[in-house]
């Protein structure tokens, strides 16, 4: 009988002091515990304000260096939505697009959208995380060399304009294609070594956000002295 139970709890025992652990070895669907066990087991149909925000679709397209976010359809009718930019987690700026800027090149960009209605708690999901690539500069132009093919003459290289300005250009001037040691100004006078070989210039364009470009001139074979008639 219960007399011979020891240790045990009955529903509706209170505990006043102390702790102990319990162990539920045996329920029925009737019991409390039952009924909890089958409640959590139980999947109850979403809301159509959680299926609003399981539709959220995440970042949805990168158009001329612009970032937009398509939040899916939130429901029931009258889902107001917010939208908070984050770099590596960090708050940036609100709306529905953003431009990324140069601070965030190599960074995580996120959105996060949170939607609010009358009588239902507020809701957020975050977006898929973009890293943000350096941008392509939009004028690389290739350079020309001006000067005489002959030894002993100065070739001087026309870069052209690069765009969006200021880029910060450096040169190299190649043998058969190979870096000449030394020859990185804008001017490249001929050596013995350059007779019967083909020069050329690479000209390199650097600006911050961008990715580094580089653009070659068109070579030309040397020849040995010019003699005058």
């Amino acid at each position: 009988g219960e007399a011979e139970l020891s240790s045990c709890l009955f529903a509706g025992t209170v505990v006043h002091e102390g702790s102990a652990d319990a162990v539920v070895v045996a329920t029925g669907a009737a019991t409390q515990f039952g009924r909890i066990a089958v409640g959590l087991g139980e999947t109850h149909p979403q809301t159509e304000f959680q299926l609003g925000l399981t539709r959220f679709s995440g970042l949805l397209a990168k158009v001329g260096g612009a970032l937009s976010v398509d939040a899916g359809t939130w429901g029931p009718a009258g889902v107001s939505l917010a939208y908070e930019w984050r770099r590596d987690g960090h708050p940036i700026a609100t709306g529905q697009s953003y431009q990324p800027a140069t601070a965030d090149v190599d960074h995580s960009l996120t959105v996060r959208v949170t939607g609010s209605l009358t009588g239902y708690p507020d809701a957020s999901a975050d977006s898929a995380s973009v890293t943000v690539a350096p941008a392509a500069l939009t004028t690389v132009p290739v350079p020309e060399v001006k000067g005489t093919w002959f030894y002993g003459k100065t070739l001087t290289v026309k870069a052209g304009t690069w765009e969006p300005a200021p880029v910060e250009l450096s040169y190299q001037w190649l043998r058969d294609g190979t870096p000449i040691a030394g020859a990185t100004k804008a001017t490249y006078k001929l050596r013995a070594d350059d007779v019967g070989a083909s020069v050329s210039v690479r000209v390199t364009g650097k600006k911050s956000g961008f990715a580094t470009a580089s653009s070659y001139s068109t070579a030309g074979a040397v020849r040995g002295h010019q003699f005058k008639s």
